[in-house]
């Protein structure tokens, strides 16, 4: 897509320029070209820390491994240009008690503002947690490795495009997981659900400020590097913004990869309940035979799925949450 975008860029400036110019006269001004974040998207770069992440093992909350990992996307987001800050806080978790945890926060900045107290329009997430076994080693590779690989290539991606770029907020959530299993959320007032417990906090904390300073929307990736992309857009989120996901994806011929879905419970939800538009891209149904199980490795994923989700999910950001 990308080759065929510029190969066609490319014949339109030529034409301007070389069309039946006399000597001497003015050269007619070749059209300004805006960058754009879904064209810098690449899913081989956002497949490169995947891998990265993965290689690191089993990555639990509240695991040395879950902190090499956060060291892992900080450094990222700053070689990227992004500013970084941890939101620290201690779960009450089921079977396992008090767990540390952080969600991994990023801003990008703009000369002579503070990035944490301007506002946002729009919060992109990831879980970058991997569920909790006794016995079985799971790596997460599509479930916490590949949504996390996309967002830190999200970050690479915006960053050229400085005022889309400023009106981000890039979120690695910890503790997605559930220890035991999921049940479905009863509200803020439900302290002993198991699972979302970073996403959670955090629309905890986004609650305790000014509402008129809250964003207007979250987009939620997870698992979006099977081999057999589809992409569900879950109907507990917004109908609204899975029409215009949907248009997007048609847009770049991704349709066959991308449907309308069933409710799902993932990190969407919390941010739902304070009134924001949200939307997830998750490849659940088809990963399903590997899900939770140690047969979700590398050897599963595609970057080429990785670039179909990061390059729908950014165009339908840029076009359509941005104005």
């Amino acid at each position: 897509m990308k080759r065929s975008v510029l190969s066609a860029l490319s014949a339109a400036l030529f034409l301007t320029g070389c069309g039946g110019e006399k000597p001497g006269s003015t050269k007619p001004a070749a059209p300004e070209v805006k960058a754009s974040a879904w064209t810098n998207f690449s899913g081989d770069r956002a497949m490169e820390d995947v891998k990265a992440i993965v290689n690191i093992g089993p990555r639990p909350s509240g695991s040395p491994e879950i902190e090499t990992t956060r060291q892992y996307i900080e450094k990222r987001l700053k070689e990227a240009g992004w500013e970084t800050k941890r939101q620290e806080f201690t779960a009450d978790t089921v079977l396992r008690g008090a767990i540390p945890m952080a969600n991994v926060r990023a801003r990008f900045p703009v000369a002579g503002q503070d990035p944490w107290s301007r506002p946002v329009r729009t919060l992109v997430c990831s879980h970058y947690d991997t569920k909790w076994f006794q016995s079985t080693r799971f790596v997460g590779a599509n479930d916490g490795g590949s949504s996390t690989g996309l967002l830190i290539e999200v970050a690479r991606a915006a960053a050229p495009v400085k005022e889309f770029a400023a009106s981000l907020e890039l979120i690695f959530f910890d503790g997605e997981e559930a220890v035991t299993g999921f049940t479905t959320p009863g509200g803020f007032n439900d302290n002993r659900y198991d699972g979302l417990y970073g996403s959670r906090y955090y629309a905890k904390e986004l609650r305790s400020g000014p509402a008129a300073e809250r964003p207007k929307y979250c987009v939620v990736f997870d698992m979006i590097a099977d081999q057999r992309l589809e992409v569900e857009l879950p109907r507990n989120g917004s109908r609204r913004l899975n029409a215009l996901a949907l248009e997007a994806a048609a847009e770049l011929n991704f349709s066959i990869h991308f449907r309308e879905g069933p409710d799902i419970i993932d990190d969407h939800v919390p941010l739902s309940w304070l009134g924001l538009e949200v939307i997830n891209f998750i490849d659940f149904t088809s990963f399903q035979e590997y899900w939770h199980t140690s047969a979700d490795t590398l050897d599963k994923l595609n970057p080429e799925s990785l670039q179909i989700s990061g390059r729908t999910g950014l165009l339908f950001i840029e076009k359509q949450l941005s104005q």
